[in-house]
């Protein structure tokens, strides 16, 4: 019944006479009928469509053919980026057992377990993760990284190391939340001086690329920018 009303709404929509074309696209719904409109603003997993007298409408993207149908979704993704509303992110220190089960992950490199062995310590990894807000599926993903970690040895500052890398291309689910775990940098140190060494974050930046465009950049602090 839903798919019989979502293609009744397409059809008269599509059947109203319209005005003469203007800087509009031409849609075509999978039943070849066709329509001037442009895309203004985007609805959950919809995008709305002003036609050219001025009605609009919220149509979902799959009632179009491949070709309008993956404009739609370009335009609406680039627009969510242009306003921030893509993407949320939350980062920390993790080891492999603090990932929830179902959870989607995307690895670096092959995850190690914690190892201690004669004078190296593996810091945890940086769980970074990305929650898509949007309703769209995004494919193609791809992250690129710095993070700075600062060390503390009995209290005192004892210096500093960065890591940096892209993933590979990951598939991003709507309204999910995708985990980009960093391969474990390492502090040389002795077996007796562990327990007095403490690791955090100092710095990180991130940028979100799809189909070679970035669509999403965070830095904090904001001069971590300018040092690398």
């Amino acid at each position: 019944m839903k798919a019989l009303s979502c293609f009744l709404l397409i059809t008269n929509i599509l059947c109203l006479p319209c005005i003469a074309a203007g800087d509009f696209r031409t849609l075509t719904a999978t039943d070849g009928r066709t329509m001037e409109a442009e895309p203004v603003e985007v609805i959950g997993d919809k995008i709305r469509i002003k036609r050219e007298d001025g009605q609009e409408f919220n149509l979902s993207p799959d009632l179009f053919i491949e070709a309008d149908r993956q404009y739609l979704i370009d335009w609406g993704i680039s627009r969510l980026a242009k306003h921030d509303r893509l993407f949320e992110l939350e980062y920390h220190m993790t080891g492999k057992k603090d990932l929830k089960y179902g959870s989607e992950v995307v690895t670096e490199e092959p995850m190690l377990e914690d190892l201690l062995d004669d004078g190296y310590i593996l810091v945890n990894s940086i769980d970074l993760r990305l929650m898509n807000k949007s309703g769209f599926q995004l494919n193609n993903v791809v992250m690129e990284y710095i993070v700075e970690y600062s060390y503390r040895y009995k209290g005192k500052e004892y210096g500093e190391s960065i890591r940096r890398g892209t993933f590979p291309a990951a598939t991003m689910g709507r309204d999910r939340v995708t985990h980009f775990i960093t391969f474990p940098s390492y502090l040389s140190m002795t077996k007796s001086d562990y327990g007095n060494f403490r690791t955090t974050i100092g710095g990180v930046w991130i940028k979100i690329i799809r189909d070679g465009e970035m669509i999403f950049e965070y830095a904090h602090p904001s001069s971590i920018k300018s040092r690398y």
